[in-house]
């Protein structure tokens, strides 16, 4: 079996997906337009299905090595935003507890998506098997062939990490909103930047702007529409300078390491963007049954599909080529991994696994 680390276009990809279920029933409430039943917010479902319609997309386009994967790939940054978006709105957090539940809920669907799909990688697909990488695997050091996505779930993690110090930021005496974003997002991209550069110091910053949005619901330090054009005024420019020197112009310096990092900051803004674009269309939208229930399973299955869909794609298990018509290809392609979804989640329900 091959073991390969992260790659690039790894990087688009985006909790229960990871807070596709969340610990408590406040975790999705806003004070947007919610169903009046539930209190539950769609208007953040459908993002988050549109989100991991744009991070399949984008690994299409990557195995047919199109460009516009790298611009699909923003559903990962939209992800991160929903995420700390969502945990921007709870009034407390318990540290140690909520560790437990995020950790558990994170890592063993990963581990059991890790162990099956490296099983038959090396049963159909390769001959070689090396020890240390499959337990770098589990232990999120690594990533295994076709699962290059799974970069993901250590850098989610470590925003769960350091979640209950952003609470605590949150609650302290004297707050100042727009200060306190500013000194978080700087502090957050000198150390993962500098420090702990296993993890990319943009995606991080992406979660805690996401993270900011949520408390605004609450402390209102800016309007929404602010949030809207200053995101905005971030990502249409700088992203249209940022295709014209990559496309068009193509100077030496893009194969930098700064180009690098000032191109994954303009896609957090990208993302982030996205996502108050949508959440401002979604915001009167009045859901029928059939929609809502079409969402809440999106919701149920979404971490699931993350988990699952790459090694349909791309690696050795891809079913890209699987008949001369991409189309079929392409719907052979998702029922496989609503398939594979589906029962990695009957997995996750025994209670055997449950009790570990």
């Amino acid at each position: 079996m091959i073991f390969i680390d992260r790659g690039r276009y790894g990087g688009g990809q985006s909790f229960r997906q990871t807070d596709r279920q969340t610990d408590r029933q406040t975790d999705r409430q806003t004070d947007r337009q919610t169903d009046g039943q539930t209190g539950h917010d769609y208007g953040v479902s459908l993002i988050r299905l549109i989100s991991i319609i744009f991070i399949i997309t984008c690994h299409m386009m990557q195995y047919c090595s199109l460009v516009l994967a790298w611009w699909f790939n923003v559903g990962v940054q939209i992800f991160f935003c929903i995420s700390g978006y969502l945990y921007g709105q709870k009034k407390s957090i318990f540290p140690l507890n909520f560790y437990k539940r995020r950790f558990k809920k994170i890592l063993h669907p990963y581990w059991i998506t890790v162990v099956i799909f490296g099983v038959v990688e090396v049963t159909f697909f390769r001959n070689d098997f090396s020890i240390k990488h499959f337990i770098g695997a589990l232990l999120c050091r690594t990533t295994i062939s076709g699962g290059e996505h799974l970069w993901f779930i250590p850098v989610i993690l470590m925003c769960y990490v350091i979640t209950p110090l952003l609470n605590a930021v949150r609650y302290r005496e004297v707050s100042n909103g727009s200060k306190d974003v500013i000194i978080t997002v700087l502090i957050t991209t000198l150390f993962f930047g500098l420090f702990a550069s296993f993890f990319n110091p943009a995606w991080m910053s992406c979660y805690v702007l996401g993270f900011w949005i949520g408390v605004n619901k609450q402390k209102h330090f800016f309007s929404e529409n602010a949030f809207l054009v200053i995101f905005g005024f971030l990502a249409i420019p700088l992203n249209l300078i940022q295709a014209y020197l990559s496309y068009l112009l193509k100077p030496e310096f893009i194969n930098g390491r700064i180009y690098a990092y000032w191109c994954d900051y303009n896609h957090v803004w990208l993302g982030i963007f996205i996502f108050l674009a949508l959440m401002m269309i979604t915001r009167n939208v009045r859901w029928s049954v059939k929609s809502r229930k079409v969402l809440d399973l999106a919701d149920r299955y979404s971490y699931e599909t993350y988990l699952v869909h790459q090694f349909f794609i791309l690696g050795p298990m891809s079913l890209m080529a699987v008949t001369s018509w991409l189309p079929l290809s392409i719907i052979i392609i998702y029922g496989c991994i609503l398939v594979s979804a589906f029962a990695l989640k009957k997995l996750e329900d025994l209670k055997l696994l449950k009790c570990i």
